[in-house]
């Protein structure tokens, strides 16, 4: 059985104080949490977000050419070893990283 690591992440809101009791409180700081947000938002979990994009918008100009290059097989009507390659190299080098991606 293969081991995943999971990470979760859980937000506590107290209902019961007050706005003045949490702007009177030294942990409510807007410095200290911009810092905090920017200190997630470079963090590991935006760099694969941004790998993804960038991946995916990669996938849609490679989809369009590999759709244009199967189609042009099909027209030339022969749908010999040439065809299923193309259709197999779109699988594996396309389709595969890009539901990875989705994931």
């Amino acid at each position: 059985e293969a081991h995943r690591r999971f990470r979760y992440a859980a937000f506590v809101e107290d209902a019961s104080a007050t706005l003045q009791e949490m702007h009177a409180n030294s942990q409510c700081s807007l410095g200290r949490s911009w810092k905090a947000f920017n200190a997630e938002h470079q963090g590991h979990s935006h760099k694969m977000l941004s790998w993804c994009k960038f991946l995916l918008g990669i996938f849609l100009v490679a989809g369009g050419a590999s759709v244009y290059a199967v189609n042009e097989e099909l027209n030339k009507g022969a749908l010999g070893a040439r065809f299923h390659i193309t259709v197999l190299a779109k699988c594996i080098l396309m389709d595969v990283p890009q539901q990875t991606c989705i994931v």
